[in-house]
């Protein structure tokens, strides 16, 4: 009963995240990238946030993958996918996608008792099976079901409208505190509910001037 409560409350949440734009994103995005040491980066990507939707909207997907083929990212150790589902933002992980075998991913999300998620982690097997096809690489399905899909415990947002700084957020500290390779035997490493405190995501917000 207390889940459902929550989920019914979490409903309403997402039907409030219409407020920031996602112009907001790209613009504290390109300045967190620029504020970092270039060792800090040098194997970290960020994929353009409009790339998942492009994919998912149907008419796009065939020239969204198309620009994914020409670009280099899989070869980095870690690279982010902003995803914008229902209105909620979330923060995907690709860890280690250029080793067969240390592939794993983390979608990390700011609902504790998300109704979408479910649907989220079925659109993400099929956009990653999509892009390796286009991108020529032999992978069949059996190995691509079986990479880890991990949805780690991560401090949740308390406002309707704090999604898309959540998910900029867990990009910030993950970045501050990525380890040389991710993999089971840490996990979950730095990830916990006390992660952050919301006073951090305050300093966040007025640091990169995103709306308070």
């Amino acid at each position: 009963m207390t889940c459902f409560i929550q989920c019914q409350e979490e409903a309403e949440l997402l039907n409030q995240c219409r407020k920031l734009t996602t112009k907001s994103f790209h613009d504290a995005a390109l300045t967190m990238f620029g504020r970092f040491n270039k060792d800090q980066i040098v194997d970290i990507h960020q994929v353009d946030y409009m790339w998942f939707s492009s994919y998912l909207s149907g008419k796009d997907k065939a020239d969204c993958l198309g620009r994914l083929r020409c670009h280099p990212f899989l070869h980095k150790k870690y690279v982010f996918i902003p995803i914008v589902y229902c209105d909620h933002w979330y923060m995907l992980v690709l860890c280690h996608f250029d080793d067969r075998e240390k592939r794993i991913m983390l979608l990390l999300d700011s609902l504790s008792c998300n109704p979408n998620r479910s649907a989220v982690e079925k659109l993400i097997r099929k956009f990653i099976q999509d892009l390796f096809t286009k991108l020529g690489h032999d992978e069949d399905d059996s190995h691509m079901e079986q990479i880890p899909l991990l949805v780690p415990p991560v401090p949740k947002q308390h406002e309707g409208t704090e999604c898309m700084i959540f998910a900029l957020y867990y990009m910030f500290r993950f970045i501050e505190q990525a380890p040389p390779t991710f993999d089971f035997k840490g996990f979950p490493y730095f990830f916990s509910d006390n992660w952050f405190t919301m006073q951090d995501i305050e300093d966040f917000k007025r640091d990169y001037g995103l709306p308070i």
